[in-house]
């Protein structure tokens, strides 16, 4: 089994008025690949008990991008589209995966992108076709069903952690394995 693991988070509010760029990220953390091999923190710690998890069960670990940028406006169009990239990018990179688990805010937004991970996961969808089950998406309930459609039509298997106002990184919420693909 092969699994390949990111992470891309932060929270826009659309009506803040200064955008969410680069150094925003930079400040928050970005790993390229090689989260779980630093210390723990808020944005790494479900990659990092998914790796442990598959480990466990002799499964392959391809991992990708890991970036948390504190909630602000929206995300500089760029940034979003060099991050998302870099995701797909990797994926491409690691088929054929059997298992894509993601984890995502589910409020993000971008100039010119109201769903981010609709954007984000669909393209995945793309690339992998129909294994199942994928995606398997960490997430907060934070995110609208309405406005987020392609996010909703694009995973398999949707779970949410409830973490407002958002934790200490010892003591962030990290959703159950997927049942699923146990081995």
């Amino acid at each position: 089994m092969r699994v390949f693991i990111a992470g891309f988070d932060t929270e826009t509010n659309t009506f803040a008025p200064i955008p969410t760029g680069r150094r925003a990220f930079a400040e928050g953390f970005v790993a390229h690949g090689n989260a779980t091999q630093l210390p723990e923190n808020y944005c790494s710690a479900q990659l990092n008990v998914w790796r442990r998890r598959a480990e466990e069960r002799g499964w392959e670990v391809a991992e990708s991008l890991c970036t948390f940028a504190e909630p602000g406006g929206t995300i500089v169009r760029a940034v979003y589209e060099s991050f998302r990239d870099e995701i797909l990018f990797d994926l491409r990179r690691a088929m054929p995966v059997d298992l894509v688990i993601l984890a995502l805010h589910g409020a993000m937004a971008a100039e010119g992108y109201d769903d981010c991970e609709g954007d984000l996961l669909g393209r995945i969808r793309a690339i992998v076709g129909a294994i199942s089950p994928m995606p398997w998406c960490g997430m907060r309930l934070r995110w609208s069903p309405t406005r987020n459609i392609r996010m909703l039509t694009s995973r398999n298997a949707p779970t949410t952690s409830s973490a407002s106002p958002p934790m200490r990184p010892s003591a962030k919420p990290v959703p159950s394995w997927p049942r699923s693909t146990a081995a």
